[in-house]
């Protein structure tokens, strides 16, 4: 089974670093064993491309581009079908997936044949170095039960039905919001394509420099200790060298 990891990424090296690392270091291998074939697509730009570490972009499909994100995200799809691809499963280049999650939204999107997303989430938050956990979107939210777009799967079939510019092309925000009235549309039931773990969960590195910052969500203090985080080795994490002021 050949699944497509589709990340964009735009010059926030050290983060990538950590991303690339995670990646050669724990995910590919342990998708590997168990019978994933993934392919990492990172679009950014030639000054990405220059400044990472040649070992890191070994085996990875780079695309060079302008810095919009729907296009990024449009392209990067296309690519993927074109690859031949199972699942295609988009993570942004701060958050950290594990393989057993991954396999796990990849079982729900083939059961219900078309998409599945991850609803609770952890976050590192860069100024106190502590965790935090969003359960999810209130039902006053317009994304209420759509699940979080990083890590979010979708099938081969549904990709085909997506047409090519399925996120809006021009904006650098806004993705989720632009995807959601056609995947509301297939009225998949949210049991059905939604995964909510107690163990595992993703986690994403949350600064000043994020799109959507730590404020922007309501979230739960988590100790270090906790199985929802301890998975990642502090490694990844712990040492980021973002600045915790603009």
């Amino acid at each position: 089974m050949k699944l497509a990891i589709n990340t964009p990424i735009y010059q926030r090296f050290h983060i990538t670093t950590l991303f690339l690392k995670y990646y050669h270091d724990i995910l590919k291998p342990s998708l590997k064993a168990a019978g994933i074939n993934p392919i990492l697509f990172l679009a950014g730009n030639l000054e990405d491309l220059y400044t990472l570490s040649p070992e890191l972009l070994y085996d990875i499909h780079f695309l060079n581009m302008p810095n919009v994100l729907g296009l990024k995200k449009n392209i990067m799809l296309t690519r993927s079908f074109e690859l031949g691809v199972d699942f295609v499963c988009t993570i942004d280049s701060d958050d950290f997936f594990s393989s057993e999650l991954i396999l796990k939204l990849i079982t729900l999107a083939e059961k219900n044949k078309h998409w599945s997303s991850v609803e609770n989430f952890a976050f590192y938050n860069t100024a106190d170095q502590n965790f935090y956990e969003f359960l999810g979107y209130s039902n006053r939210h317009p994304l209420y039960k759509a699940g979080m777009g990083s890590g979010r799967v979708f099938s081969r079939y549904l990709v085909s039905l997506l047409g090519e510019a399925p996120f809006k092309q021009n904006v650098n925000r806004g993705m989720d919001a632009s995807i959601q009235h056609f995947l509301s549309s297939l009225r998949i039931a949210s049991p059905d394509r939604l995964v909510n773990i107690d163990k595992n969960l993703p986690i994403g590195l949350k600064s000043h420099e994020n799109i959507w910052s730590f404020d922007s969500y309501k979230t739960s203090p988590l100790a270090k200790e906790d199985p929802k985080v301890s998975w990642l080795p502090s490694c990844y994490y712990a040492p980021t060298k973002i600045s915790q002021t603009p």
